[in-house]
């Protein structure tokens, strides 16, 4: 019926999970046994994989597989697990292996793939919810995309860079003027080393009166004081790595909140130690403390969660982009203070929060300049960038092999990208397109769950896959966001001198005339 994994086999190769509610549906077919891998690749034919449209979203998640094809949908009463392995696009197919775990299976009708005749019967794989028992089967996925709108994919007018070059030459010595206020806002702005390392001291005495009740916790800094993107007056985000009672790390909300609660009162006994002014238990959909000290540490605010282990994976593939090319680490400061200085920068109001704007400016640099200044890690180094739950393995500061293109060989400066970062995103279709840096492009958002559209945009986390973007919900807030990008590329290429004050940043963070 279809090629077995075995549990261990499983574990080994598997880039991401999505676990289904009971009686979820999802369109499955089975490989034949017989078939090679590359067999499968060659004769599968998805436009024959018509399958009921009730399964699918919008008839635009059609399955295909070698030999022949079920009008099928599971319904299975249990919780199961979909282990998907992403594959490079074929033509205007993106091409999906799954691998499913089999609890029992039902008689369903089956056709030829050429004739389109009735033939036969097969089994229908139904998802399990045991995982330790039951085998796996191996399973094809097509998601036809609109050729229409591949058509309208969003890319950057490389003419923009000709403009530039005709707006530096109409005011030389303003555009150099303009580069060194963006070279002294990095140097000014950027986090020094005795930042990190007294941030590090805070992190110790939290540690210390944190393991008085936890004592085999662990504190791992996540974020942008480690992820290279951090500012001097950034807070510090940590994870406190607890174990429950079977010795493994547990994700549920409520050990978390009970967890924080009990650091909270633990950090209160020992308030004087680790000069403790407020600290508070936030509900939000991943759980903190939000800590406050006083003297000498009144300025820093620090954020502690349980067990979120997908911050510490996403600030290690962080740390590493900004490690590539200072370019990143000097625009992404730019646009954090210019979305701050023009009201887009607070999630808490409905717009982008930090780490959104750090995707935007690492799909950017990524996918729309050309040539491309960053790579796309978790495709150039696949084994080190894989989600790991396993945090102590997570090194930073190591030297990744150079199996990637130079980004010297974009001699493009910040001041020239800035410009172009504003005119790219003035122009994206947000409506139509998410951004994934995880695919090192774009993709068409009515590939995702039918939900995903009450987002006024989609950027994806790169290991989770949901939207960084899900607070920017109100149309009043995207159209603000949408006028920041065009008058931020408006302060530009025009009859004015280029100066970050027009863009509301010199006055704000220290880069004068």
């Amino acid at each position: 019926m279809g090629r077995k994994r075995n549990k261990k086999q499983l574990n080994h190769n598997q880039p991401k999970k999505r676990r289904l509610s009971g009686g979820q549906k999802i369109n499955l077919v089975v490989l034949d046994e017989t078939n090679s891998d590359d067999d499968v690749y060659e004769d599968a034919e998805p436009d024959m994989a018509l399958l009921d449209d009730s399964c699918d979203n919008n008839g635009s998640n059609k399955q295909g597989f070698s030999g022949s094809v079920a009008q099928s949908e599971v319904v299975s009463g249990a919780s199961g697990i979909v282990t998907k392995e992403e594959t490079p696009d074929s033509g205007c197919y993106s091409e999906e292996r799954v691998l499913v775990q089999v609890a029992s299976t039902s008689k369903v009708t089956v056709r030829d793939e050429k004739s389109s005749l009735q033939r036969s019967e097969t089994d229908v794989i139904v998802l399990s919810d045991d995982e330790e028992e039951q085998p796996f089967f191996e399973a094809i996925s097509y998601e036809r995309e609109d050729e229409q709108v591949l058509q309208n994919k969003p890319t950057l007018d490389q003419s923009i860079f000709e403009r530039i070059e005709e707006y530096k030459n109409r005011f030389p010595k303003a555009f150099e003027h303009f580069e060194y206020q963006i070279n002294r806002h990095f140097l000014d702005n950027v986090q020094k080393d005795m930042t990190f390392w007294w941030k590090m001291e805070v992190r110790r005495n939290l540690l210390n009166a944190i393991k008085q009740g936890y004592p085999d916790a662990n504190l791992v800094v996540v974020g942008s004081t480690v992820n290279g993107c951090g500012s001097v007056t950034s807070d510090m985000d940590l994870c406190c790595i607890i174990k429950d009672n079977a010795g493994s790390a547990c994700y549920e909300r409520v050990f978390a909140m009970k967890c924080l609660r009990k650091i909270q009162k633990m950090l209160f006994r020992n308030r004087n130690y680790v000069k403790l002014d407020k600290v508070q238990v936030i509900n939000a959909k991943v759980p903190i403390l939000r800590i406050t000290f006083q003297y000498p540490y009144q300025n820093l605010e620090v954020d502690l969660n349980v067990n979120n282990t997908a911050g510490i994976n996403n600030s290690h593939l962080l740390h590493y982009y900004s490690r590539i090319d200072d370019r990143l680490p000097s625009l992404c400061l730019l646009v954090k203070h210019w979305a701050k200085s023009n009201g887009i920068g607070e999630a808490m109001n409905g717009t982008f929060n930090s780490y959104s704007l750090i995707l935007l400016c690492i799909h950017f640099l990524q996918k729309a300049v050309q040539p491309p200044i960053l790579p796309n890690l978790q495709e150039c180094f696949v084994d080190k960038f894989r989600y790991t739950e396993n945090v102590g393995a997570l090194m930073m500061f190591e030297d990744l092999p150079p199996n990637y293109p130079d980004p010297k060989l974009n001699t493009s400066t910040v001041g020239e990208l800035l410009i172009a970062f504003f005119d790219y995103y003035s122009k994206f279709d947000f409506e139509n397109w998410a951004i994934s840096i995880k695919r090192g492009d774009v993709f068409p958002r009515n590939t995702l769950a039918m939900n995903n559209h009450r987002y006024k945009m989609y950027i994806e986390e790169p290991y989770d896959s949901m939207n960084t973007a899900r607070c920017v919900t109100q149309d009043a807030n995207f159209e603000k966001i949408v006028t920041c990008f065009r008058e931020g590329r408006e302060a530009f290429l025009g009859k004015y001198r280029p100066n970050l004050k027009r863009i509301k940043i010199g006055k704000i963070f220290g880069c004068s005339d």
